[in-house]
C-alpha cells in the first residue's frame, strides 16, 4: 500500500495517520456488522431511529437557546472547543447548531447517513412528524450540502403531485425570502473558506504532479490536508494507492445497486459526495455504511 515509504519522508505523524486510518475503517465497519449480526437489522434501525430523533431535539433546542433569549443556556461537550473560537453563523444572523461535532457541517453526516435509509425503508407510510423533525434539525446546522441532499431525498420519496407542489413551493420561497436569496448568494460567492479550500486543492494537485508515488501522510507543504479525502490519499500515498482506494469505494457502490436498496445507496452516495469537501476519515459514518453493505445479501434487510 505504502510506496510512499520509499519515495518520501515518513515520520511519527505519518505512521500515526496510517494506523488511525486503517483502525477507523476496520473498527467501525466490523463493529457495525457485529451489532447487526447480534441484535438484528430491525433492532439496529430502532436504535438509530431513536438516536436521530433525540439528536434532532437537541439540535433544535441548541438553535433556540443560542439565537433567542429564552433564559436558558445549553452547553454541549465538544473536543477542541477550547483551542479555537469557531462560531459558525448563517449570514452573520443566526448561530448554527453543532450538536456534539466540532463543526456544523460535520454533524450533518449523521443525517446524510440515516435519513435516506429511514425514508426509503419499510412501508411507504412513514411518520411525517419524525421526517419534519429531522429536516428542521438539519436546517439548524446551516450546512448547504446537508440541506440540499436531504431535500433531494424528500423530493424522490414523495409522489409526482407532491413533487410539483414541492418545486413550486421551493421556488416561491427562494424568490420571496430575502434571507434565502442572501444565503444562496453567500453559497455561490467566494468566501475566505472557499479560497482556503481552493488553495489547498491547488497545492495538492501541484504536489501530485511532482510526486506520483506520494509525499507521505501529512507531509504536504504548507497544509496538513487538502480537505478532500480522495485527493489526500493520492497526494499522501501516490496514484496507485489512491486509485486502489477509489476502486474499493466504487466496488461497494456497485453492490448497493445489486442489493436494490435505494435508501442505503443514497446514504452511501451522500457520504461519498461530502468527502469531496472534508478529510475527516475518523468519523464513523461512511465506514459503518460500508460495513453493512459488504455483509452477505441475506443479512442486509431493507
Amino acid at each position: 500500500m505504502h510506496l510512499s515509504f520509499f519515495f518520501s519522508k515518513i515520520n511519527f505523524r505519518s505512521l500515526f495517520y496510517i494506523y488511525s486510518f486503517g483502525f477507523s475503517i476496520v473498527i467501525y465497519s466490523l463493529g457495525a456488522q457485529s451489532i447487526v449480526n447480534n441484535i438484528g437489522v430491525e433492532s439496529a434501525l430502532k436504535v438509530f431511529r431513536r438516536l436521530l430523533t433525540v439528536t434532532s431535539i437537541i439540535l433544535i433546542l441548541e438553535f433556540l437557546f443560542i439565537n433567542f433569549n429564552i433564559g436558558f443556556e445549553i452547553v454541549l461537550p465538544r473536543r477542541f472547543d477550547s483551542i479555537d473560537n469557531y462560531n459558525p453563523t448563517m449570514l452573520g444572523i443566526f448561530n448554527r447548531s453543532r450538536g456534539f461535532a466540532r463543526e456544523s457541517g460535520h454533524m450533518g453526516l449523521l443525517y446524510e447517513m440515516l435519513v435516506p435509509i429511514f425514508m426509503f425503508s419499510g412501508s411507504r407510510k412513514f411518520k411525517i412528524f419524525e421526517i419534519t423533525l429531522w429536516l428542521i434539525a438539519s436546517l439548524t446546522l446551516g450546512s448547504p450540502i446537508t440541506m440540499a441532499l436531504l431535500l433531494f431525498t424528500l423530493f424522490f420519496r414523495i409522489n409526482w403531485k407532491s413533487r410539483m407542489l414541492f418545486i413550486i413551493g421551493l421556488i416561491y420561497l427562494i424568490l420571496n425570502s430575502e434571507f434565502l436569496k442572501l444565503y444562496f448568494i453567500k453559497i455561490l460567492s467566494w468566501s475566505p473558506s472557499s479560497i482556503d479550500r481552493l488553495n489547498r486543492i491547488t497545492a495538492g494537485l501541484d504536489s501530485l504532479k511532482n510526486h506520483l508515488f506520494g509525499v507521505g501522510p501529512l507531509n504536504l507543504d504548507e497544509f496538513d490536508s487538502t480537505l478532500n479525502l480522495y485527493l489526500d490519499l493520492f497526494v499522501f500515498f501516490g496514484v496507485l494507492t489512491g486509485s486502489f482506494f477509489v476502486l474499493c469505494l466504487v466496488f461497494i457502490l456497485v453492490k448497493t445497486y445489486k442489493l436494490k436498496l435505494i435508501g442505503l445507496r443514497l446514504s452511501y452516495l451522500f457520504l461519498l459526495f461530502h468527502y469531496l469537501i472534508i478529510s475527516n476519515f475518523w468519523y464513523p459514518f461512511i465506514w459503518i455504511i460500508s460495513g453493512i453493505i459488504l455483509m452477505p445479501k441475506r443479512d442486509v434487510v431493507h
